[in-house]
């Protein structure tokens, strides 16, 4: 299931049931609004899964084949504008991912070979100016990144090697150069979320 902002408590409870053959199942809110849609095939999920907003607004589509992830998720705000959308190939992560302010500006782009962040990803501030531009191999950090105020002055200038900071210059918000600092400690390891925002749990109840 979908741990997200729902309210939970508002989620009919102790539900168990096994799907059928070839079925649409349904999970339900207390006032009887669709949480969630689910297709099978073959005893299999096979289609897009839907999770639903209170308001039955779409909170995100996972399309599924033989119970594998394959194609485009999306993610929604609860207004319906888009919050993530990021591709899957036979249930793991491939090309280019996107979340989103609900402004509608770019939060985070990336790009991901069988599964794992690789190249640059780009994590912005709300107003479209870069937050900072991270090097990765394999998913882990590596070779030089940058990490930038939010008016736009340099706050660090890093060089990673398999995960491990090698050299790092920082500067204060008068461009005096630091060592590294909180600012610069706080936003790599509380930056933008990897585009894995939505926590999946076959056990959850509801």
């Amino acid at each position: 299931m979908v741990k997200n902002d729902l309210e939970e408590s508002n989620l009919l409870g102790n539900i168990v049931y096994l799907p059928k053959e070839n079925q649409i199942d349904y999970l339900y809110y207390q006032n009887g609004n669709i949480f969630a849609k689910t297709p099978y095939q073959n005893f299999k999920k096979n289609g897009p899964q839907e999770f639903f907003y209170s308001n039955q607004n779409l909170l995100i589509s996972i399309p599924y084949q033989n119970d594998i992830i394959n194609g485009m998720v999306q993610a929604f705000y609860i207004d319906g504008s888009t919050k993530m959308k990021v591709t899957y190939l036979n249930g793991k992560k491939t090309g280019t991912g996107l979340m989103f302010y609900p402004n509608g500006n770019v939060a985070l782009k990336e790009t991901y070979q069988n599964g794992l962040i690789q190249g640059i990803q780009y994590q912005y501030y709300p107003d479209a100016t870069i937050q900072s531009i991270l090097s990765f191999n394999n998913g882990v950090l590596n070779g030089p990144s940058k990490l930038y105020y939010e008016n736009g002055d340099i706050l660090a200038t890093l060089i990673f090697e398999n995960g491990v900071l090698v050299q790092n210059i920082c500067y204060t918000p008068l461009g005096e150069q630091s060592s590294l600092n909180q600012i610069a400690l706080f936003k790599l390891k509380y930056g933008m979320r990897p585009i894995n925002c939505f926590v999946m749990s076959e056990s959850q109840n509801y």
